[in-house]
């Protein structure tokens, strides 16, 4: 916890959570579009739909999150295709079973019941980024042309499968961005030349405009960790302080049994205030 990247990554994470706690928030006051228009409606409407809004803005840093881990699986098992879908498999699994366990938790939180398909929680478009991811590695056996045509169409797969399953769609974008292209990436079309940069920018914008604090926040942590060297005699990255930094994802696992709570918090909540305050 003394290191600065270790702070940095959980104070990403706390920000995640209250961001997901405001969308909780924005649903519980929304007003039933189908009920009586009462004294208030248009503000407790508009209200939500604001904060709504601003908990989109830790959607790149989720998708961040997800892209840091799949870069350092195809990092450390580079060596061996095989060991790469593999443990990209169980990333997609254990996010899989995350989404199963939260969502009966997360509908309640957000309509009051138990199931509803209304919408979905947002680690299912996490999952399906992580299915996108390795179609797009898949392809590489592919020569261009059938390779470009293999890519276009698992992007669009995912993105269907994610406007199906009504989960949010920015977070498999901005998923696929983070992860797809490096720091010092860029790609030229005739005269038109896009940095990484710019592509985070578009996507944040297309995931809703308020996710550019989110992309900001990213930013930040990008550049503070990129400033960090490695001592030449423990061979343990430092600071410029000489204080050694953690290379660990544990913003990452904080934030994947911290949910789950959180949600469990907000259905007793409702519970609570359905028990004792309307009934």
């Amino acid at each position: 916890m003394t290191s600065h990247k270790l702070s940095s990554r959980m104070k990403l994470s706390i920000f995640v959570l209250i961001c997901s706690l405001m969308q909780v928030v924005a649903s519980i006051i929304a007003p039933n579009p189908n009920g009586e228009i009462a004294q208030g409606f248009d503000w407790l409407l508009y209200s939500s739909m604001i904060v709504n809004w601003l908990s989109w803005m830790a959607v790149p840093v989720i998708a961040w999150f997800v892209a840091q881990r799949v870069r350092t699986i195809m990092r450390r098992s580079r060596t061996s295709d095989a060991r790469t879908y593999g443990m990209l498999a169980q990333y997609a699994v254990f996010l899989l079973l995350l989404a199963l366990i939260c969502e009966s938790p997360f509908d309640y939180a957000r309509t009051g019941v138990w199931w509803s398909l209304e919408i979905q929680n947002p680690l299912w478009a996490l999952v399906l980024s992580i299915v996108a991811v390795i179609g797009w590695k898949a392809a590489e056996y592919y020569d261009n042309a059938a390779r470009v045509t293999v890519r276009v169409i698992v992007l669009i797969v995912a993105l269907l499968a994610c406007i199906a399953l009504k989960t949010f769609y920015g977070l498999l974008v901005m998923v696929l961005i983070y992860t797809l292209c490096p720091v010092d990436f860029s790609v030229k079309w005739k005269k038109i030349a896009w940095s990484r940069q710019l592509i985070v920018i578009t996507g944040a914008i297309i995931s809703g405009v308020s996710a550019l604090v989110g992309v900001s926040m990213v930013n930040r942590v990008e550049r503070s960790h990129r400033k960090n060297t490695r001592n030449l005699e423990t061979g343990k990255r430092v600071d410029q302080t000489g204080r050694v930094t953690t290379h660990g994802a544990y913003g990452q696992w904080f934030l994947w049994w911290a949910y789950p709570a959180l949600l469990v918090m907000c259905v007793l909540i409702r519970l609570a205030v359905v028990t004792w305050i309307l009934r």
